[in-house]
């Protein structure tokens, strides 16, 4: 896009065809004055390419570190705590359907039941085996 601009400012055509996806059509169009008089892409578009790839480069690290991390699977107190890195899930897997209060516990930290998957869960993190843990000790 920014190229692309480079090229509408300078009203160079030839070197803007040569740009990957650029067309003779998309030249006419950004050209067209008649959407507010600017020419080429707007800045906000821009600014939000630049937050989408900070995102996906940021979503990107998270998951290759989850990825590096060794796999957790441990039973507490009847309780199955482990990480379903296909699901990207951090589960809880109960012996039975657990009390009322260890359900509002759950929910109150972020955990939610999964039929499908016949467990209480929430995304991979720390915090999230931080309260897992905690939560699995109170279940006795």
């Amino acid at each position: 896009m920014k190229a692309a601009n480079r090229c509408l400012r300078r009203q160079n055509k030839a070197a803007f065809l040569l740009l990957p996806s650029a067309t003779p059509e998309m030249w006419a169009q950004l050209n067209d004055t008649s959407r507010g008089g600017y020419v080429g892409f707007p800045s906000y578009k821009l600014t939000n390419n630049n937050a989408k790839i900070k995102t996906v480069e940021s979503r990107i690290k998270m998951l290759e570190a989850i990825e590096a991390r060794a796999e957790f699977d441990m039973l507490i107190g009847g309780v199955r705590i482990w990480e379903n890195k296909a699901a990207g899930r951090l589960q809880m897997i109960f012996e039975g359907k657990p009390v009322e209060e260890i359900r509002k516990e759950l929910k109150r930290h972020g955990f939610r039941w999964s039929g499908s998957q016949g467990a209480w869960q929430r995304n991979i993190s720390t915090n999230a085996l931080y309260w897992a843990k905690l939560i699995a000790v109170k279940v006795n």
